[in-house]
């Protein structure tokens, strides 16, 4: 017998197996339907083209801020500085040392002065879809040479 009793919840007898789990599924979405359905006259958010048939919600304006949602957004900010996705980009390439898998093919190691600098500022300027001289101009340190269309760093 297969372990499919480890996924049912407590009291059920019945295999929790693919077909089961289907008929779980279909059976909560036609009880929710169901609800919408007889709510339908009085939700005033639910909007039914008489045309095409085609649902629609109505935009919903929230009635503000409540003060605790205030006060945890002033205390997340007081708790998480400010960075830069260049600085998140070194940082996850610092401790996940994501940088190691680009290189040569041949698996030596690269022959660069500072690899990882140079990978991250590589990985975020193809990731921001700026070009070379773009890099140049905005990335203090970054060099562009007007023969060739590659970053060099000093």
């Amino acid at each position: 017998m297969q372990q499919h009793l480890l996924l049912a919840e407590a009291g059920e007898s019945a295999e929790f197996d693919a077909k089961f789990f289907r008929r779980q599924l279909e059976d909560k979405l036609r009880g929710a339907a169901a609800v919408a359905d007889a709510g339908y006259p009085e939700n005033d958010g639910l909007v039914i083209d008489p045309e095409t048939g085609i649902p629609s919600l109505k935009a919903f304006r929230a009635d503000g801020q409540r003060p605790s949602a205030k006060r945890l957004e002033l205390e997340i900010k007081a708790r998480m500085p400010e960075r830069s996705l260049m600085v998140i980009v070194a940082r996850t390439a610092y401790w996940v040392e994501w940088w190691r898998r680009f290189g040569p093919p041949s698996g030596n190691e690269p022959k660069l002065t500072d690899p990882l600098g140079r990978y991250v500022i590589v990985t975020f300027v193809k990731g921001t879809n700026m070009g070379p001289y773009e890099a140049a101009r905005h990335i203090p340190g970054v060099r562009c040479s007007p023969d060739r269309a590659v970053l060099s760093m000093p």
